[in-house]
């Protein structure tokens, strides 16, 4: 049989794959049709997510030629648990039994080919194949011609449709190992009892939990796993496909109630997934759980974290980009964008179309330029530099993010330590990116790099290396910039207090390589491990010629500037050359600049703030000073309320200034638009260009 030829699509087709019923051991046939695919024709059909995997080994599958379209069955049954004769069930109305039409022939004129698929997609089909009845399924591998750029191109445009249109989308972690099965078992019982709730952030008991895990959703209560359970449950969250840059929008935008994961011939559903996961990061993170302490526990919890509980609704593809940016991988680095084109809230405003003619550069580059014409007067129009890092430069300018390679650290895009001041922005020649920006100091001294993967023995002469003879007042300065003054009183209960980090750090200075040391057991030093590694982790120690402390990258030098770039978050590391141009070297945080101080200078005496814990995905800040009795929404620096203007709460319970006669619209105070309300404070701002 010849491999098999693709033919050209129609215009607003799609292909679907047919596979046919068979035994176990009988070779995979599919057929291949194109289908009409618009919003008002949305034939029925199972998305596969899953992971290519290695190119050894590959398999070979039968494509019998085109025919009739197979019709689904008339029967129409639940779409949750079927029969067990059918593995992998599939929902009825996908279905096509041996009567519910009449299969393409192979004849002379029309005969087989061949299709040639990984070891991994093709112990996925085995397992989707049901023993007596055809299955109607969408997989990108097959259904795409990937020799065909132009036909890719407009074919992952439409991904994001194809799979929040699908029936459900089926997850395909893998073939089963030792043990695999009983952590399915488990984390489904687990995800049963407990309710995680997207909005809060909490952890709360199952209405219907069994009456003997009534304290599982409490973060120190222990779950008494045995060894075998926890190696199959490790085994299971360190699966490739959860690093795949794709799966931020397959299962994003999948049907939430319906889609589900397996792994060989066990299944859990992804709603009850995310319960699971969501109380084993809890406990992981204040310590109560043992077996979740190491290395790989943490590294994996973190990134499923981040895949389960992010709000794709309420994220920019600015947002998406940078969330995704240390945490997941694919072999085409242009898919970084082209991945999440459909799930960012901005996607349809993004004049931006999939192009694997382009260079990787070319790609990140042409969205930077889109994104400052789109939002370059924004709060956080800028707040892409805040992904560069030189150490990552590629061809091009420095203002433009290398996407393909993580940074040293995460960046956060909770608390504007830089500011939420609408920017302005020029692009000159195609190169220069002219910002205005405020400097806030020169960098005098770094020390060494802290380790990318902090643990507690790396953690210990790290510190005492870091911190040996300086004095207690100038310590508890540096704690802060450590924890990123992540603080109970800023954040709230359920954080740390500033005494505890005091003596977690005291304890950890006093210890020696062979002193036994617990501080892993003894909540809530777990806690403040967990905050203290992902601030410091692969970053430096750095003062300045004005005598504050901050942290950034491991490339800054001695004499890199300190910027608060209006429009950007965070603060920034900049270098000038030879040229009185300026290089981008990465982010970077200071003390007491955590809360646009370069803008509008210290809170006043008694004021500190809080932030919304419930919803920290927007600058929603509380203004406090408990010996006045005030808390306040109103910056207290910038005086009285903005008059011709009136606040309310939007849906999400978050504050909307609304102008009285225009009925204009914003998130922030609208002082926060006029850079001559900053000057005529006498904050000195600098027209740089940035190359």
């Amino acid at each position: 049989m010849k491999p098999y030829t693709y033919t050209a699509l129609a215009p607003q087709h799609i292909r679907q794959l047919t596979l046919y019923p068979g035994q176990l051991d009988a070779l995979i046939e599919v057929s291949i049709n194109q289908v009409l695919f618009t919003e008002d024709e949305c034939p029925p059909y199972e998305a596969l997510s899953y992971c290519w995997g290695s190119e050894d080994n590959p398999q070979t599958i039968i494509i019998r030629p085109n025919g009739s379209l197979l019709e689904p069955a008339q029967d129409v049954v639940s779409l949750g648990q079927q029969d067990y004769s059918d593995v992998a069930h599939s929902p009825s109305n996908l279905r096509t039994g041996a009567s519910g039409a009449q299969s393409p022939c192979t004849t002379r004129d029309n005969p087989s080919s061949t299709f040639s698929v990984s070891s991994n997609l093709h112990s996925a089909l085995l397992r989707l194949r049901l023993r007596s009845e055809a299955r109607v399924l969408w997989i990108d591998a097959i259904c795409i011609n990937q020799a065909d750029n132009d036909e890719k191109s407009i074919q992952i445009r439409k991904m994001g449709s194809i799979y929040s249109n699908a029936q459900r989308v089926v997850v395909w972690l893998g073939p089963e190992s030792d043990h695999t099965r009983r952590a399915i078992d488990a984390l489904d019982h687990l995800g049963r009892q407990v309710v995680w709730d997207p909005e809060s952030g909490r952890i709360s008991q199952a209405r219907d939990c069994d009456p003997d895990c009534k304290e599982w959703y409490h973060r120190n209560h222990t779950l008494l796993y045995d060894v075998d359970t926890w190696s199959g449950i490790a085994d299971l969250v360190n699966r490739p496909w959860y690093t795949r840059v794709w799966i931020w929008q397959e299962i994003l935008l999948a049907n939430q109630s319906t889609s589900i994961l397996l792994c060989g011939p066990a299944e859990i559903s992804w709603a009850t997934f995310k319960n699971s996961i969501m109380c084993l990061s809890l406990k992981q993170e204040y310590g109560s759980q043992p077996e979740l302490s190491d290395t790989v526990w943490e590294n994996c919890l973190e990134m499923l974290v981040r895949l389960v509980s992010v709000s794709h609704r309420r994220q920019t593809i600015l947002g998406l980009l940078n969330a995704m940016q240390n945490y997941s991988s694919c072999y085409n680095h242009r898919d970084r964008l082209y991945a999440i084109l459909d799930l960012g809230i901005d996607g349809k405003e993004v004049n931006i179309e999939p192009d694997y003619n382009k260079t990787v550069a070319q790609v990140y580059y042409d969205y930077c330029v889109e994104h400052v014409r789109r939002c370059g007067s924004s709060a956080w129009g800028l707040s892409f530099l805040s992904s560069c890092e030189i150490d990552n430069w590629q061809e091009g300018p420095t203002w433009v993010p290398n996407w393909r390679k993580p940074i040293s650290s995460y960046p956060s895009d909770l608390s504007p330590h830089a500011g939420s001041w609408k920017g302005s922005c020029e692009l000159i020649d195609g190169l220069k990116l002219r910002v205005n920006a405020v400097r806030c100091g020169v960098v005098q001294s770094c020390s060494s790099t802290a380790p990318t993967n902090l643990s507690m023995a790396t953690l210990l002469p790290l510190l005492q290396n870091w911190l040996f003879g300086i004095s207690d007042n100038i310590m508890k300065r540096i704690l802060a910039v450590l924890m990123d003054d992540q603080f109970a009183s800023r954040m709230g209960p359920g954080s740390p207090t500033f005494e505890e980090c005091w003596e977690f750090l005291n304890i950890c200075l006093k210890a020696t390589p062979t002193s036994p040391l617990n501080l892993l057991s003894l909540p809530p030093f777990p806690h403040i491990f967990s905050l203290l590694k992902s601030f410091v982790s692969g970053r430096c120690l750095f003062r300045t010629t004005n005598d504050q402390w901050g942290l950034g990258p491991p490339s800054m030098q001695h004499g890199d500037l300190v910027y608060s770039v209006i429009g950007c978050h965070c603060l920034i590391l900049l270098r000038q050359n030879e040229d009185q141009k300026f290089i981008v070297v990465g982010m970077c945080s200071l003390e007491e600049h955590t809360d646009m101080e370069a803008l509008l200078g210290p809170l006043p005496l008694g004021y500190h703030v809080e932030e919304d814990s419930i919803r920290r995905w927007s600058y929603d800040m509380w203004f406090v000073n408990p010996d006045a009795a005030i808390k306040t929404r109103v910056d207290p620096r910038l005086g009285s309320r903005h008059t011709g203007w009136s606040t309310e709460r939007d849906e999400d319970d978050c504050i909307i200034w609304q102008n009285i006669e225009s009925g204009e619209e914003t998130w922030f105070d609208p002082r926060h638009s006029d850079i001559s309300f900053l000057r005529s404070r006498g904050v000195k701002i600098e027209s740089i260009d940035i190359v």
